[in-house]
């Protein structure tokens, strides 16, 4: 915590930390603390709702810290004053409050105990899935029995796997700054790299294997042998996951720029835009491909 406070006040100056109000037990509102990770006046901008997707709030030290979720750690801060525990629901916004009740049914049974740092709901469900199946999740936690060595063992988990993920991201960027990708910042700003991760696609009659370099909720980028026409093509992204079975999700997505990878260097970086077309295949993409859930598939 001391190593990122210095990265926060170097990066982007004071203050540090964010402090801002959230519902607990029995809908007792308390301060809950965080790394500061967005520009000093996004907590006006963002009053009356979540963070949107692409805007440029982030500042640089604060998206890495909100994709590794360090970002959270001075909450251990909140478990020593007794506001919040190890594990349990995720505090609440009070300004956002009866929006969730009316999309959740059961929503208010998370005031029923603490709010935790570590929620079943946010470790296991990536950004898309809706808040009905969040408060179901919640839900079922509440009304549980808690098995205190169960609750250990997955709140270790979360942790490890927190730590271990910030520092593959920190590693993955020394690695790859000599890839010729890292030379468009544009393209690679905000991305993740799924790794045994290629698109197919048909060009002029024949199917084209290409490998997946980056992916955004917006954006995929991939390295093809030959270079694609400006236009737009049916996409599969095939994934290889830990177990060992494949997933598919097909795309359709538009090519936007095309660049060498340089003299010595065969193939051709893509860059291209796609659209969800369902919410279930914004939830696919989220899970298996952009890694948004705190413990991966």
């Amino acid at each position: 915590m001391f190593i990122l406070s210095i990265l926060v006040l170097l990066s982007s100056g004071r203050p540090i930390f964010y402090s801002g109000s959230r519902l607990g037990k029995g809908r007792k509102s308390f301060k809950i603390l965080k790394f500061r990770t967005l520009v000093p006046d996004a907590a006006a901008r963002t009053s009356q709702s979540t963070l949107p997707r692409g805007t440029l709030l982030e500042t640089n030290v604060g998206s890495y810290l909100r994709k590794s979720r360090l970002d959270e750690l001075p909450q251990l801060i909140n478990i020593l004053r007794g506001d919040m525990v190890f594990f349990g629901p995720r505090p609440v916004r009070p300004e956002l409050l009866e929006l969730y009740m009316r999309e959740a049914s059961g929503f208010a049974l998370r005031f029923n105990v603490k709010p935790g740092l570590v929620g079943m709901s946010q470790a296991l469900l990536p950004h898309s899935a809706g808040k009905r199946l969040r408060g179901r999740f919640n839900s079922l936690c509440c009304r549980a029995p808690i098995n205190y060595w169960a609750t250990l063992g997955f709140v270790l988990h979360v942790g490890l796997t927190v730590l271990r993920r910030a520092g593959r991201g920190v590693l993955d960027m020394v690695l790859h700054l000599g890839s010729p990708a890292m030379r468009f910042n544009f393209l690679r700003s905000g991305f993740h790299r799924p790794r045994h991760t290629v698109a197919q696609f048909e060009m002029e009659g024949e199917t084209v294997t290409a490998g997946v370099v980056g992916i955004s909720d917006q954006i995929v980028q991939f390295v093809s042998p030959l270079p694609p026409r400006r236009r737009c093509y049916a996409l599969t992204v095939d994934r290889k996951l830990a177990s060992g079975r494949h997933l598919r999700i097909g795309l359709e997505a538009e090519v936007k720029s095309v660049f060498p990878l340089g003299v010595g260097k065969s193939g051709f970086l893509c860059h291209a835009s796609y659209t969800a077309r369902t919410p279930y295949q914004r939830y696919r993409i989220e899970r298996y491909l952009l890694d948004e859930t705190v413990l991966s598939t």
